[in-house]
């Protein structure tokens, strides 16, 4: 039998991954000065694994941490053994010690932090979320509606145009956790849909594995659960329940015994062992650092011009209006687009719940994991605007700042500081780009990244709803709206140390402060 990826049909989903593996690796941002301590921990333990075969990080692969041996707060340690480890489960670290394995085997002795870092991100961001948008491709692409370009500009707006994008270029987890989750949901929506249960333990077992990247995935499985329930009436409904619980319960399993080996029980986590007194404190608020959802969290994580979800990705409502929308009529993608949908709502009330700001961030950290499904709404909006040319421009709009803003920020500065900042993208990332900075990777790769975004999202859109001839004006105005848009930016009133932390930033750059 012909493998999937060289079968006929196998051209759009693997021209899509590609695509977007390519994107993802014209802008390497790094700095090693920042200290990255989302990223150090989980390096390190990638190390350890190897060298070492242990998950501890005090040992002597801390060499790798520079001189200091600083591994930064995110550390916890055990209650039994008293050693070190990343306070993050360890899913990233697991994949992390492949990256580790290939990089020693291409760079020798002259493997450096930064040429592990790239390794690292290949392998837990870059690579997972290619392999998500040609599994995602391939799966709603060939259903009817709402058709292949559609979907594609969907995908594009989010994976490009979100704080997805900037989570791709990271080492934190969010972009891997996202692909597994999205990825598990779509093969249990299939299940359901089918009545064919095959896919169901394969389903069940990535959207567990999203918990042993991310503890926070964990409340995706509250619309998961819904979703299944629902399907019970459907033709092997509970063939479909019971294989994607056995799925589910092997990567779960595999965390618990990590907790009990570590930690000295199944239910503690890193984050119950923190070191540092202030991480300790927030966690200990409430439920590791949640309370009840509250109107200024929810101002803070969605609404607010800085920090929200909204100012990063202005389509979230149109994509939530769209999975409503999919989800209530029939058809092979009804399942899944309700469980994305319960996926969107339910983190949303996540992010409303926090108690801090989950540090330097682009747009709400916490929220990313449920970003990959709202492309399947906004296929659907896409569809839905075809024969509305004002629905038109207002996507189109919201597209190109969403692939603008999330595009700097993803390729020039991914570690915002919303502390020092009212409005990123005026008061960071625009500077940044005028003073033309450039980070590792292709030349003037920041302005390559996010024209070829615009390029793509704006264009796949045009295939989906017929823009030809004179049609290519609602293009033009949308693209004016959306810039329109970035600019008004401008206009908030900076924070007193904007100034101070955009010099910063040009401190600390790599690799050459554009003062030099």
């Amino acid at each position: 039998m012909r493998p999937v990826w060289r079968s006929p049909n196998a051209g759009p989903w693997r021209a899509a991954a590609l695509v977007t593996v390519a994107w993802l690796l014209l802008c390497f941002p790094y700095f090693e000065k920042t200290r990255n301590a989302n990223e150090l921990p989980r390096i390190v333990q990638s190390v350890a694994l190897v060298e070492e075969g242990s998950f501890a990080v005090d040992g002597p692969v801390r060499r790798w941490a520079g001189p200091t041996g600083d591994l930064g707060p995110d550390l916890s340690r055990s209650p039994t053994s008293g050693r070190l480890y990343p306070n993050k489960p360890p899913g990233v670290s697991l994949l992390g010690a492949a990256a580790y394995v290939l990089a020693r085997a291409v760079h020798g002795d002259g493997l450096t932090l930064r040429a592990l870092t790239w390794w690292v991100r290949l392998f837990t961001g870059v690579l997972p979320l290619g392999l998500m948008v040609g599994v995602l491709v391939r799966r709603w692409g060939s259903a009817p509606r709402p058709g292949a370009a559609a979907v594609l500009a969907g995908l594009s707006w989010v994976v490009l145009g979100s704080p997805l994008a900037a989570y791709g270029h990271l080492a934190y987890g969010h972009a891997l956790s996202a692909a597994l989750l999205t990825c598990g949901i779509s093969l249990l929506g299939g299940s359901i849909e089918r009545g064919a249960p095959g896919g169901a333990f394969w389903g069940g077992l990535l959207a567990g594995a999203a918990v042993g990247v991310e503890y926070g995935a964990v409340f995706a499985a509250l619309p998961i659960a819904w979703g299944l329930w629902r399907g019970l009436s459907r033709p092997a409904g509970w063939r479909v329940l019971v294989l994607s619980l056995y799925g589910a319960a092997v990567p779960v399993g595999l965390l618990a015994l990590y907790h009990h080996v570590v930690f000295g029980t199944p239910w503690t986590t890193g984050y119950h062992a923190v070191t540092n007194p202030a991480f300790a404190a927030k966690h200990a608020q409430g439920l590791l650092g949640l309370s009840l959802p509250t109107w200024p969290g929810f101002v803070r994580h969605v609404l607010d011009p800085g920090t929200g979800i909204v100012a990063w990705f202005p389509l979230l409502p149109v994509a939530l209006v769209g999975l409503l929308l999919v989800a209530r009529r029939p058809g092979p993608l009804r399942a899944e687009a309700g469980m994305f949908l319960g996926v969107g709502l339910v983190y949303l009330l996540v992010v409303s719940s926090l108690v801090f700001d989950g540090g330097w961030r682009v747009g709400p950290r916490y929220l990313v994991v449920a970003l990959p499904g709202l492309a399947l709404g906004l296929a659907a909006a896409a569809g839905w605007s075809r024969d509305r040319p004002w629905a038109q421009v207002l996507l189109a709009a919201g597209a190109t700042y969403g692939l603008v803003a999330s595009g700097l920020a993803a390729n020039l500065w991914p570690h915002i500081d919303p502390t020092h900042v009212h409005q990123p993208v005026a008061e960071l990332l625009l500077p940044l780009w005028r003073a033309g900075v450039q980070p590792y990777g292709v030349p003037d790769g920041p302005t390559l990244a996010v024209a070829s975004a615009l390029a793509l999202g704006l264009g796949t859109y045009g295939r989906a709803v017929g823009w030809r001839g004179r049609r290519w004006l609602i293009a033009v105005a949308g693209l004016a709206v959306g810039l329109l848009a970035v600019w008004s930016t401008t206009q908030v009133s900076p924070h007193p140390r904007s100034a101070a932390n955009l010099s910063y930033v040009q401190r600390v750059w790599e690799p050459a402060p554009p003062h030099d």
